[in-house]
């Protein structure tokens, strides 16, 4: 500690400071908190909305290579003393949550620019969200010093991940504490709560930070009360946090012309009327056939049920898809039921089911509470049992049904439905004959042809096909040389299928009329925009959630910020819009078949 080597930064001092770990522990399951000593007065030299980059140490198999960009949480009262608030997300932070106290590590800084608090400001408000808070927490103690009167809007998925304690430091504000756990936190509440808010009581300024749909909002809300002004704490992808890299590069309104300003430098702290233009929060709603869904993301059947909504939000998901039922009981098949892969995991669960007056009177009946479409996946053993399994189940409170014609066929030496075109197009129509609800067709990638078995699936009937399910997978134990599934063999799902998942997805696309719905290692918004340019117009989710049960959440709302950043205003104008020389696909499409 002590070894400090400085330059200068707009007459402001910035150095490298070797610090001491003075604290660092968990705040909750998400969060540590970081306390740092250095052998200078970081404390005077710090000011709100700044940051610092941190060096993250290497650990086990974490190499994080550049340093991570922090907003200070707070500074002092200890002249030498800083302290960060993080999320334990990429490598960076995984290993920086590994630093035990009493070691040292490097940081460099301070950065960036501070927020606007004028001395005539008589309230402000800040909204926030997560651990964004932590960049708000040193604006909320200047105000309050200076006698300001604070509004807080503050969001979290749950109230322990909010911490709400911990981030006001026993500051006096009218709080106020929204959740994705009880719906409180979604956008359409938060835009009557703050127009409540602002139509009481003027504020000069409002404050906010990270999240794209909040400042959308926010800017839309401003138009309606012009006279309060709006800041942003912008983040933003950075290498070296001084402004030479230029990676970190935002459009700007300057001067009546767009400029590109860098958020490390010129920011991160932003007025809203600088910003360069304003859009609206994009639609994220698509149609399958002649359902309309409120967004793309849904679960995958076998991976959802009723307890999810402990951790989950059912009112914002696109739909839901439940469990596969069958006409007759059936136990499932032997333990053990899964394994895991190195890219995923296996599972020869069985579909097991209680049959349809049980799921009539007891597991649909719980859902009856959420707003969203409930979709009932069935599953069968010859295509008559099909077709009436899908007329006693097309009820008032269902809006489609998905037919799983990847199981076991009877009349076919127990080869999948949807392992040839003719007993998928004979499965199909058998049941249009006797019902014409709603029908999505789930195809397996375990057929070479899928794009003739989809082909075949669209010409029998269906409004949709989901594409796909898990792949025929084996595991054996080499110490016992047994196989490490009780069933010798289950279904592939993870990371591990997606690119396969993605291919069919788009040969799908490419060849049919009716939508396709992606399924197949999506674990995050990225995944499903991919899943959505390959053609899908909505996606599945299914083994992200056994990891995290808030997972289709995350995935909504990252979609929605990725289609504000890229300056798209339907989601539904992505689908099959992946850019590639058309005769080069065309050459793949015809190979792959």
């Amino acid at each position: 500690m002590g070894d400090t080597s400085c330059f200068n930064r707009h007459a402001r001092q910035v150095a490298s400071h070797r610090c001491l770990v003075s604290e660092h522990r968990w705040v909750n399951k998400r969060y540590k908190y970081l306390r740092l000593t250095a052998a200078v007065d970081l404390h005077s030299a710090t000011l709100p909305g700044q940051f610092y980059m941190l060096k993250c140490p290497n650990v086990k198999s974490l190499h994080p290579f550049l340093l991570r960009p922090m907003s200070v949480y707070g500074t002092g009262p200890a002249p030498g003393t800083i302290e960060f608030l993080y999320n334990v997300a990429g490598a960076g932070t995984q290993g920086l949550a590994e630093l035990p106290e009493g070691s040292e590590m490097e940081i460099v800084g301070p950065l960036g620019n501070t927020f606007t608090l004028k001395p005539e400001f008589r309230r402000v408000m800040v909204v926030a969200r997560g651990v964004g808070l932590a960049t708000m927490a040193p604006l909320l103690q200047q105000a309050a010093r200076a006698g300001i009167v604070l509004t807080i809007v503050m969001s979290a998925r749950t109230p322990e991940d909010l911490m709400r304690n911990a981030f006001l430091r026993g500051i006096d504000a009218d709080v106020h504490c929204l959740y994705d756990s009880d719906g409180t936190s979604a956008m359409s509440a938060l835009d009557k709560l703050l127009h409540d808010i602002l139509g009481k009581h003027h504020h000069d300024m409002i404050y906010t930070c990270g999240s794209h749909r909040i400042l959308r909002l926010l800017q839309s809300i401003l138009e309606v009360f012009p006279d309060t002004g709006g800041e942003v704490a912008l983040e933003q992808r950075m290498a070296c946090g001084m402004g030479v890299c230029l990676s970190c590069v935002r459009p700007i309104q300057q001067n009546g012309r767009i400029e590109f300003l860098r958020v490390c430098r010129e920011g991160p702290s932003f007025l809203f009327v600088l910003l360069s233009g304003r859009w609206s929060l994009p639609e994220l709603n698509v149609n399958l056939g002649a359902l309309a869904l409120k967004n793309p993301v849904m679960p995958a059947s076998g991976c959802f049920a009723i307890e999810y909504s402990e951790a989950l939000d059912f009112n914002q998901l696109g739909a839901m898809v439940l469990k596969s039922v069958s006409p007759i009981s059936r136990p499932g098949n032997p333990v053990p039921r899964v394994c895991e892969t190195r890219g995923g995991m296996m599972n020869a669960i069985g579909i097991p089911s209680q049959g349809l007056e049980y799921h009539r009177s007891q597991i649909i009946p719980a859902y009856s509470a959420f707003s969203t479409p409930l979709i009932v996946s069935i599953s069968a053993d010859t295509s008559e049992s099909f077709a009436s399994a899908v007329a006693e189940m097309a009820l008032p409170s269902v809006a489609a049904i998905e037919v799983n014609i990847s199981c076991p066929n009877l009349e076919a030496d127990g080869m999948a439905f949807a392992m040839s075109p003719d007993t998928t197009f004979d499965v199909i129509s058998t049941i249009r004959r006797k019902s014409d609800f709603p029908l999505w067709a789930k195809l397996t990638p375990n057929a070479g042809n899928v794009v003739d078995i989809a082909l075949a699936a669209e010409a029998a009937g269906a409004d949709a096909v989901v594409m796909g399910n898990t792949m025929l997978a084996m595991a054996i134990d080499i110490h016992t040389r047994r196989p490490r599934l009780g069933n010798v063999m289950g279904g592939l799902s993870g990371p591990a299928i997606k690119p396969v998942a993605l291919r069919m997805v788009h040969q799908c696309y490419r060849a049919l009329k009716i939508p396709v719905i992606g399924c197949g290692g999506i674990a995050c918004a990225d995944d499903a925009i991919e899943f959505m340019l390959a053609g899908a117009t909505a996606v599945q989710v299914g083994t992200a959630s056994f990891i995290d049960p808030g997972i289709m959440q995350k995935i909504i709302h990252g979609i929605e910020d990725y289609c504000t950043e890229h300056r798209i205003s339907r989601v539904r104008d992505i689908i099959g819009q992946v850019n590639i020389d058309e005769q080069l696909a065309s050459r793949w499409y015809e190979f792959a078949q």
